[in-house]
């Protein structure tokens, strides 16, 4: 006969082990007193991923800054270089007009000078902008180049052969410049063919047509053709 109790043991010691692990398998796990949380974690993911973004943006900006400034020096040792060169320019342009100044006729001796010696107090001002010095150095170029297009009388003191007289001169262009006194007693011309350029007295068929010339420039009488002594050009 079969030993029931035998048999039975095992099965009531697998019941109980099955029993012991369900029970075991439904009791919560216990969870690490300093266990990470998911949540936080992404965020401060996500708080470190900004954080490089604006990291590489404020290089890229300053990167860039660097760039400008670079730049900015370049053209402002380019200006520099430039407005050295201008303003060399500017003094030889005053040169050159003084130096023209001195070898043309001598008409408006002392208006032309001091024009020639304001450009140059000019050149030296600190308060004026290269700009505007270019401007009236133009401007005194423009001047000079108006009086070979017009005729012009003007009184003045005349200076030659040790005497000081007072008379009237008459300009026809820069082809003519010539000298009447106020009793037309004596009229001459400027002899730019002399050795050096000097005054020189003409006969009295000249003196009518400076007179007239006179008249003319006056506006005492209508424009008409004047017959002057014309130096010719030099070879």
């Amino acid at each position: 006969m079969f030993n029931f109790a035998s048999l039975t043991r095992p099965l009531l010691l697998s019941a109980a082990l099955g029993a012991t692990s369900v029970a075991a398998a439904q009791e919560p796990v216990a969870q690490p007193a300093h266990a990470p949380d998911d949540r936080s974690y992404r965020q401060k993911l996500e708080t470190l991923e900004n954080l490089e973004a604006q990291t590489r943006y404020l290089e890229a900006q300053l990167a860039d800054q660097a760039r400008a400034r670079a730049a900015q020096r370049a053209a402002g040792a380019n200006l520099a270089t430039l407005s050295d060169g201008l303003v060399s320019h500017l003094f030889r342009l005053v040169d050159d007009l003084d130096a023209f100044v001195q070898s043309d006729l001598p008409f408006l001796p002392q208006e032309r000078q001091q024009r020639v010696a304001g450009l140059r107090t000019l050149l030296a001002s600190a308060d004026t902008s290269v700009a505007e010095k270019y401007r009236l150095i133009i401007e005194a170029y423009q001047v000079e180049a108006g009086y070979g297009h017009d005729v012009e009388t003007y009184a003045g003191w005349l200076e030659a052969d040790g005497a000081r007289r007072e008379v009237d001169f008459l300009r026809v262009g820069r082809l003519v410049l010539a000298y009447q006194t106020r009793d037309g007693a004596e009229t001459g011309i400027w002899n730019t063919q002399g050795s050096p350029p000097a005054w020189q007295t003409v006969d009295s068929r000249y003196a009518v047509e400076v007179a007239r010339g006179l008249r003319i420039a006056l506006k005492q009488a209508a424009p008409d053709w004047l017959t002057l002594p014309v130096a010719a050009p030099r070879p």
